[in-house]
């Protein structure tokens, strides 16, 4: 796909967003309102009906205060130089709230509404309300008719009824308690709004014990005889989470910021360990798993235990072998290193608040950790074959911290891999150098490095079985065994290679034919072997729109391969590769990416992928490394993603590379992924759960081959959800591949299936 492919692709994505979605006007009724329109950088005076599209912006005046209309049917005050990003969602009006404050009537129920603040969703019912963002930066809401319900970015949420108000303090990263508004404070919102208070018409049961008759110095309302400061308008909408783990976070305001409110309430959450929505859960299973290439039965109970913002795991486990007897796979306390293994797997994970919080911690297993947009760390898991392989990880985040925004992401994905001489690390920082300015474009610039590393790629070859498998041993006249025999006659150097011959030839020189068993030991110079592996590279990416409604980003990024190579161990070069340019937009329930990419000798994109630990090292037909797969070429090529929510109906997902270059193998990969969406799973009795997924290296190199031919770089399979009775389930999930034989001559089933019934309450 050539370059002017590319761009007309990304085109269409952006236009369909606003072909297909029902329009929505915008009517000035009073005071200005400027108008931006998502592809330009000028503010229009809207003096007309206007029709609103994705992505535009709206700002009222510093001084003076505007009224609208959106469809004739919700009425918008615009105060404090009120900015907004507006647009359609499938299921109505989208409004995000970036600076000011803004008084929302909604005067048709049958409307439907939305306003985001700083991460939360506030979700009108019949409203009139006032919704700002305070000095503290600071997502905060007063209600005089119906209600809101207030969501925060972790998916806790309250309800807000008339005459309350509710702030959600960053700092702290919860909701404040719901409290009452003053007599003063509703007689101030009615004058400004010029809508009466209506008094709930039933006793509010979520009214919290502790209200007070205060006023919110979160939410007042300015007085008409006030003389108001010209505030300083932001640019730019402040950067919503991506798809990458590259979150971003408006930085917390410090203790002295905060109002003397939210202090309180803060400090009232602080004594209160494990407050919130989330609760201890149990969950019940027995399972059909895949261990040691056999399937083995796993009974497991699992506790979810919160505490404050901390979660925790415990996985309980019995395993009963393919001859159905209890194996004690999780309970070895013979020696310190199977001490720390079973203690280990106890515990699924320990985590430190969510995944796209300003901290971020979990040990233990780990999931879709990519760093940056994944040239070099790509959607990697340490959970692949669990739970037969339960590896204890570590993921440590800070993101968008501090005023130049510093972004970390660390990486361990098994500490006892350390133990056998080897391990997997892998870091990314980032930084904003200009994200305190207020410049266009160029605040939200963010510069970072990654580095990852595999110490030892043999590192596997240490827990390997290497004993010796087959026939029965015959001795001979002497008393000894046959290995024994072959040992003097051979010598310890020579030993493992000839032995493996005369398994080969059935028949030794002295007539016997007993060597026609499972010979393994032709590998085990693999458990003393050592080759490190190792990528560092660079990235920089700048956000061109940034809203609920649509983000566009233009990136690049780079890795090179450094590596300690067998023959000279002063040359550590070993290739590089650059995806740039590159563009990301999600636009409504569609995200694509598209980027040129260049490789040089021995670079592959997404080295550490979704399956590197079983693609790390191979056994059969002779030991290799994932780095041996790794050509000495030169590349030039197209990678595109692109994935779809079709109104909740279906969720489809894929990506294509191809790269080419003169002389040299194709490189082509491809993978998809399907998933069932919740509409559909609703209507369907006792289905909770259908997904599909595809994923395929080295396609066409040097002959043609169909997308599904039996090759060691194939994956697919299908996962399936069924809910017996209620709280009762079972999931069926089933992965296919093939690898060679001990021969090499043909490829064998690598398939793998769990199957677990479980009970949850």
């Amino acid at each position: 796909m050539n370059r002017r492919g590319s761009i007309l692709i990304l085109s269409l994505l952006i236009v369909s967003q606003v072909l297909f979605a029902a329009p929505v006007t915008l009517k000035v009724n009073t005071g200005q309102v400027l108008l931006k329109n998502w592809s330009s950088e000028l503010w229009n005076i809207v003096d007309k009906v206007t029709e609103i599209q994705n992505g535009d912006s709206l700002m009222g005046g510093a001084a003076e205060q505007a009224e609208c209309y959106l469809s004739e049917s919700v009425r918008l005050l615009l105060k404090d130089s009120c900015r907004l990003v507006a647009g359609l969602d499938e299921g109505g009006i989208v409004l995000e709230l970036v600076s000011g404050q803004l008084f929302l009537d909604r005067q048709k129920p049958e409307v439907a509404i939305e306003i985001v603040a700083k991460g939360c969703v506030l979700s009108p019912v019949g409203t009139a309300a006032v919704i700002k963002i305070n000095k503290a930066g600071d997502p905060s809401v007063a209600v005089l008719k119906g209600a809101i319900r207030m969501t925060d970015p972790s998916g806790a949420a309250v309800n807000v009824p008339a005459g309350t108000f509710c702030t959600y303090n960053a700092a702290g990263g919860a909701l404040s308690p719901v409290k009452q508004l003053a007599p003063n404070a509703i007689a101030a919102l009615e004058s400004w709004s010029g809508v009466k208070y209506e008094p709930p018409a039933v006793a509010q049961a979520e009214k919290p014990a502790e209200e007070t008759a205060v006023a919110p110095a979160a939410v007042e309302p300015p007085k008409a005889e006030e003389k108001k400061p010209e505030p300083k308008v932001e640019e730019k909408a402040p950067e919503p989470a991506k798809q990458t783990p590259e979150t971003v976070t408006a930085p917390a305001p410090s203790k002295e910021e905060q109002p003397k409110e939210e202090k309180a309430a803060e400090k009232a959450e602080e004594k209160k360990p494990g407050a919130g929505p989330d609760k201890p859960s149990f969950e019940l299973s027995a399972a059909m798993v895949t261990v040691d290439n056999e399937q083995w039965t796993r009974i497991a109970l699992a506790v979810d235990v919160p505490i404050w913002r901390f979660g925790v795991c415990f996985d309980i486990e019995m395993f009963l072998d393919a001859q159905g007897n209890f194996s004690n796979k999780g309970w070895n306390f013979d020696s310190g290193r199977d001490v720390t293994e079973t203690l280990l797997r106890k515990i699924r994970y320990v985590r430190f608040n969510h995944q796209g919080d300003p901290l971020f911690i979990k040990f233990g297993g780990l999931d879709n950790v990519t760093f940056g947009y994944g040239f070099i760390v790509d959607r990697f898991t340490n959970m692949l074959n669990y739970p037969g392989e339960k590896l204890l990880g570590l993921q440590f985040d800070l993101n968008d911290i501090s005023p130049i925004g510093i972004t970390l992401q660390t990486l361990i994905p098994d500490f006892q891999d350390f133990g056998n001489d080897g391990g997997i690390l892998g870091a990314r920082l980032a930084f904003k150098p200009l994200k305190a300015t207020d410049k266009f474009l160029i605040k939200g610039i963010s510069i970072g490095g990654t580095f990852a590393m595999d110490i030892n790629q043999y590192a596997p070859a240490r827990n390997w079985d290497y004993t010796l498998h087959g026939d029965k041993w015959d001795r001979d006249e002497d008393g000894r065994t046959d290995s024994t025999y072959l040992y003097d006659k051979y010598g310890k150097e020579n030993y493992y290679q000839n032995l493996v011959l005369l398994h080969k030839m059935e028949v030794d020189e002295k007539g016997k034919n007993d060597y026609d068993g499972e010979i393994v030991h032709e590998d085990e110079w693999a458990k003393d072997a050592e080759n490190r592996m190792m990528i560092v590279g660079g990235d920089i990416s700048i956000p061109i729109i940034t809203s609920k409604i649509l983000n566009l980003d233009v990136y690049a990024h780079s890795g090179v391969t450094l590596d300690a190579d067998d023959e000279d161990k002063d040359k550590i070069y070993k290739g590089w590769g650059v995806g740039a340019p590159g563009v990301a937009v999600k636009a409504g329930p569609v995200w694509a990416r598209v980027e040129y990419r260049h490789i040089r000798d021995r670079f592959s994109p997404g080295y550490f992928g979704t399956y590197y630990l079983d693609e790390r090292i191979a056994r059969t037909p002779k030991v290799h490394v994932k780095e041996d797969s790794l050509p000495s070429v030169k590349l030039n090529g197209v990678f595109g993603l692109l994935g779809c929510n079709i109104a909740n109906l279906l969720i489809v997902s894929g990506s294509y590379q191809r790269l080419g270059g003169e002389g040299a193998e194709l490189d082509q990969r491809a993978e998809g992924t399907a998933a069932v969406g919740s509409k559909v799973i609703e209507r369907i009795p006792k289905i909770k759960k259908v997904e599909a997924f595809y994923y395929q290296t080295n396609i066409n190199k040097t002959e043609k081959r169909p997308f599904f031919y039996q090759s060691p770089f194939t994956y697919w399979g299908y996962r399936l959800g069924i809910e017996v009775v209620a709280h009762t389930f079972i999931i069926w999930e089933t992965r296919y591949g093939w690898v060679l034989n001990k021969d090499g001559t043909e490829y064998v089933d690598n398939k793998t299936v769990t199957i677990q019934a479980g009970l949850s309450f």
